[in-house]
């Protein structure tokens, strides 16, 4: 740290050259509006002042800087004591923010003007600052009671009565003598008699072996008025010649009021050029004289507890004591604030506090802004320092109205002129503060109202808000439109509903639209005996945050919302939505469902001549039908009665008496059509893989609307008569290809539809017909060995892509975790989650036990925690196996060990190459996958050749 003076200054940048324009034809208004510009103002420093480098607990410097003659001082960063170094005069504030940011890359012109401001009015320009709204206040203020009054209370709540010049001779006493205390010896003396004596005094008064108790007010309250005099001066005292020991100036000192209690006070405020450490120091030093000052007492008490001077001491101990264990409350302007101001180092510490809580923190709140230290430590201190202000305020208020009311009714019942004007008084001196009070409280509670007002205004807005937030993202709701979004936010209504209570009563139906905020809720196809009981009625889909009811797609039956968990709703209800949002949903809906069918149906290629009318036209002759996983469609031998065409997932086709694998058909493929056109049963027998969506068409309408309407026999018999020729060649290309192509080579890869981690909408394979697809069924994420091959082959994926290969990772996480674990990284390759791994089941992958898992849980934790993945692979567990399914995910984890698989597809859909690995084995190199990706060229190639030469 350093100290310098106006001769002691960097090298500051060099002055601007003058650029003043002004000539005689300049107006007195062009001189008016310069003078009132703050960017052409030219700070100046004052002379004489003196400045010291500190540096903070916290490592940050700064500087304070003095103004001895002002006695005012100022705490600046460095960076502002870079600009206060360039104030001489010559440089305007518009100069002094070029200067900022050509040192500091920052343009600062609020940091300059701030600085400005705060250095006039610490008196550090030379130029004086000039308070003008202040004193015209005054003027203009018409009410000479309240005035009174609150100038009366500000007295009594801190007034300062001075003696200056106090400096000189708190110095010659510290240099005759007082240096003794300050030394080691005499502070570890001192330390210790306090710790010894504050004990002995408690015991002392404990015992009442002082004789405290015999005497009479007649003697106690002088002599403790007396005591109390004594400690104050000492405590004072030791703050100055504390502040002495470090070299600094004791200004002034004298009698205070504080609190309506009458004290004495020295001001210290020349430790700010200390750093922290001494003015924690100086702050100390009263209350531990007056803890030293107790331990004396205590100690004499003991040695003669008998003697003439016992109660005396005993009274002194005490107020030492009492005294300063009270100076030690740090939300008051007491030692113990000073040195909490200190520890921190915030200067001002209580205005600052106020003010923030007053101003900005409001703001802050209703922002949801974070708050910084500075922040947390004002808004912490400003409301306790308020409360206990206010107790403060309302104990002496309560106090001297005690006292007056009591001396008041003495006078009246024994006439004492005495009295009588001592009872005057002490009203003449109670009733302004209690006026001022009173007035205070009143603003208070007429705050408080207005600040409860207008938070429970801020808070509907909130909620305003929130709705329409949560409704833009619902759909049906959005499409809407804003100004439909924004009615409903105000329309609907929150409410929470207890886990098993009716959320939606089959009478309401009609008339409600639910949206759930949190927890679940089951719909229920409600019987004579619905919402009896858990097992009422038959369940429908499960509500969970984000649904609503009544979703697209159920059934008109009665129906009822069950709450399966603690529900928080969103509900609009009556004429609002059967009047008018429920036609327009259903309207939407509608729509929104014949324009997906739609979509769906230009999937299927045997349509593509067909006019949108012509297709509209049939889809209302098409019934849809779901099937589950293993469900027969058809059997073989079947009477063919009905034509099939594939919307979502697989059938498989087998004929009991064929060779080879059975045919998988994906999303727009049909079948049924022979056994129609050829009027014979069917050949095969169709079994829906996982879940599959279909449309029917029954044998009349096939033949009307199909085959006779749409003219379309000839194509769907040569569309069959191709399939045919098609198996056929790929059976022989089988044969050609060599041993890259396994009896399951040559089928149709089956189709899938799946959830990824890039994107909101699923992702099919059928997406990517019409170029080759690499597979790669992995383990997932939690995997440290997928993730280094995913990384290995992350650099490979130009090469791919040149090659005309699409890579696609699939694993058997959940999507919501998976999305939350790559939510920061950049995927190579779209990340695609099957958790209940049925394109692994699709596709032959098997599970190979609970033993394997097990084995595998072992080798993949000693993986991770050798190569420096531990951290990851915990951290991907945790977001895999902790959710709503946490025991499927546990025992997915604990009893399964499926086989990894790296499939290549063809541009036509057919699968072409297929590997399969264990759970842990090493996959193939990119060298072994980019190779067998260009062989596929010629296989497509000979399976050209054999279609031309048949």
């Amino acid at each position: 740290m350093t100290v310098s003076t106006q001769a002691q200054q960097r090298q500051a940048a060099p002055a601007p050259a003058d650029t003043d324009t002004d000539t005689d034809t300049d107006t007195v208004w062009d001189r008016l509006a310069d003078a009132a510009n703050p960017a052409h103002y030219r700070p100046k420093r004052q002379n004489g002042l003196i400045w010291r480098e500190l540096r903070s607990a916290r490592g940050e410097e700064y500087v304070v800087v003095q103004n001895p003659d002002a006695a005012t001082y100022r705490k600046i960063t460095m960076a502002e004591f870079y600009l206060f170094e360039l104030m001489d005069g010559s440089r305007s504030v518009q100069d002094l923010v070029v200067a900022y940011m050509m040192k500091y890359h920052r343009f600062a012109l609020p940091l300059v003007l701030r600085l400005v401001r705060n250095l006039k009015v610490g008196q550090m320009l030379t130029d004086p600052p000039r308070f003008v709204f202040g004193p015209l206040g005054e003027q203009l203020r018409h009410r000479p009671v309240s005035s009174f009054a609150t100038g009366f209370a500000k007295s009594f709540v801190r007034r300062e009565f001075p003696l200056h010049g106090l400096d000189g001779l708190v110095g010659r006493a510290y240099d005759r003598g007082v240096w003794v205390l300050f030394t080691r010896p005499a502070k570890i003396v001192m330390f210790a008699v306090a710790v010894l004596g504050v004990p002995l005094l408690a015991w002392s008064l404990s015992s009442s072996a002082s004789g405290l108790a015999d005497q009479s007010l007649v003697v106690t309250v002088p002599t403790l008025y007396g005591c109390l005099l004594v400690v104050a001066v000492l405590h004072e005292l030791a703050h100055a010649f504390a502040a002495k020991s470090y070299g600094r100036v004791v200004r002034r000192g004298g009698l205070s009021i504080f609190y309506g209690s009458p004290g004495m006070f020295v001001d210290t405020q020349d430790m700010w050029m200390e750093p922290r450490g001494p003015r924690m120091v100086s702050a100390w030093a009263g209350p531990f004289s007056g803890f030293v000052l107790a331990g004396l007492s205590g100690i004499v008490l003991v040695a003669t507890p008998d003697a003439p001077w016992a109660a005396v001491v005993a009274i002194f101990g005490t107020a030492a004591l009492a005294v300063n264990l009270a100076q030690l409350t740090p939300l008051i302007q007491l030692d113990g604030y000073y040195m909490l101001m200190d520890w921190l180092e915030l200067p001002n510490l209580r205005a600052r506090a106020l003010g923030f809580v007053r101003g900005e923190l409001a703001g802050k709140v209703r922002r949801r802004e974070r708050f910084d230290r500075t922040e947390r430590v004002l808004t912490i201190f400003g409301l306790a320092a308020a409360a206990y202000t206010g107790y403060v305020l309302v104990l002496a208020a309560g106090f001297a109205w005690v006292r007056a009311k009591t001396m008041v009714s003495d006078a009246v019942a024994v006439p004492s002129l005495g009295r009588v004007l001592a009872a005057t008084v002490v009203l003449l001196l109670t009733l302004p503060l209690l006026y001022v009070l009173g007035q205070r409280l009143w603003r208070g509670g007429s705050s408080l109202v207005v600040a409860s007002r207008r938070l429970r205004r801020l808070a509907a807005e909130r909620r305003y808000r929130e709705r329409v937030a949560v409704l833009a993202n619902v759909p049906p709701v959005a499409d809407l439109g804003k100004a439909y979004v924004q009615w409903m936010a105000r329309r609907t209504t929150e409410k929470v509903f207890r886990a098993g209570t009716m959320v939606v009563a089959p009478d309401e139906v009609a008339e409600v639209f639910c949206l759930v905020l949190s927890g679940e809720a089951e719909v229920v196809e409600s019987g004579a005996n619905a919402g009896t009981g858990p097992g009422a009625g038959s369940a429908l889909p499960t509500l969970g945050p984000g649904d609503y009811f009544p979703p697209p797609g159920l059934p008109r039956s009665p129906l009822t919302v069950r709450a399966l968990t603690d529900v928080h709703v969103l509900r609009l209800a009556g004429a609002d939505f059967s009047d008018r949002l429920a036609p327009l949903l259903a309207r939407r809906a509608e729509n929104d469902t014949r324009a997906d069918e739609r979509a769906e149906l230009e999937g299927f290629a045997l349509f593509d001549g067909l006019r949108t009318r012509d297709k509209d036209t049939l889809l209302a002759h098409l019934r849809a039908r779901s099937c589950v996983d293993g469900e027969v469609v058809v059997a073989e031998g079947d009477p063919g009665s009905a034509f099939y065409l594939v919307r979502s997932g697989a059938v498989t086709l087998t004929q009991t008496c064929a060779d080879g694998p059975p045919r998988t058909l994906g999303a727009g493929d049909f079948f049924g059509e022979s056994a129609l056109l050829h009027d014979e049963p069917h050949a095969a027998t169709a079994t829906s893989v996982g879940g599959t969506r279909l449309w029917e068409l029954d044998r009349t309408t096939f033949d009307d609307v199909v085959c006779r309407y749409f003219g379309l026999s000839h194509a769907v018999r040569a569309s069959a008569e191709a399939d045919e020729a098609a198996r056929a060649a790929e059976a022989l290309a089988g044969t050609v290809a060599g041993r890259w192509l396994e009896i399951e080579v040559g089928d149709p890869a089956p189709e899938f539809t799946l959830d990824t981690v890039s994107g909101p909408s699923p992702v099919s394979l059928s997406d990517y017909r019409g170029q080759v697809v690499m597979l790669w069924f992995s383990r997932g994420y939690n995997c440290p060995f997928c993730r280094e091959y995913m990384a290995r082959l992350a650099p490979a994926v130009g090469d791919f892509e040149r090659a005309g290969v699409q890579i696609l990772q699939l694993a058997p996480n959940l999507v919501d975790s998976a999305r939350e674990f790559w939510r920061d990284k950049d995927l190579p390759f779209p990340f695609l989650c099957d958790p209940e791994k049925s394109a692994y089941r699709l596709c032959g992958l098997q599970d190979i036990g609970a033993g394997e898992a097990q084995r595998n849980s072992v080798r993949g934790f000693t993986r991770a925690f050798t190569t420096g993945q531990g951290r990851t692979t915990m951290h991907a567990l945790w977001l895999d196996v902790v959710n709503p399914s946490i025991g499927e995910r546990l025992g997915h984890h604990t009893m399964t060990a499926m086989q990894q698989g790296v499939f290549l597809v063809g541009p036509d859909g057919v699968l072409r190459r297929k590997y399969v690995f264990g759970p842990l084995d090493e996959p193939p190199s990119n060298t072994e996958l980019l190779e067998a990706a260009v062989e596929l060229g010629s296989i497509e190639l000979a399976t050209t050749q054999l279609e031309a030469g048949s």
